[in-house]
């Protein structure tokens, strides 16, 4: 009778268990999905900051004066960006806990990338800002 007990136990944990995994698997999963997210929206930022400050210096060369324009837009992707910035950092913790628990090097490196791009889309605002006077 105990024999069949143990069984009984046996299974159940190793149900427990099979569950367990399956919940880690697809937390993993949707915490990939969002890192995909927002690298996504930080490359679409950064082509915009980009393109913006190329449309900038080509106004300067050709003797341009009127930024108005260009300060609109700065302020537009800027406020875009505020919008964004708990979003990112959201994503970095949950990536970073999960890491604490679970080494996964992919995660590590997009997690380092989002990082690296964030920083980067701060000093393309900057020299923005700079370059338009504000």
């Amino acid at each position: 009778m105990a024999f069949l007990d143990r069984d009984s136990l046996r299974e159940r944990l190793d149900e427990t268990l099979q569950r367990s995994r399956d919940d880690t698997d697809r937390q993993l999963e949707a915490l990939h999905t969002e890192v995909r997210g927002i690298q996504t929206w930080l490359q679409d930022m950064s082509a915009q900051l980009e393109l913006l400050a190329v449309t900038v210096e080509d106004s300067y060369q050709r003797g341009g004066s009127d930024v108005t324009g260009y300060r609109q837009t700065l302020q537009r992707l800027q406020h875009t960006i505020r919008e964004h910035q708990v979003p990112v950092q959201v994503v970095l913790q949950k990536g970073k806990r999960h890491l604490d628990h679970q080494p996964d090097v992919c995660l590590q490196t997009e997690l380092k990338n989002i990082q690296y791009f964030w920083d980067l889309l701060q000093g393309k605002v900057s020299y923005l800002q700079e370059a338009l006077g504000e």
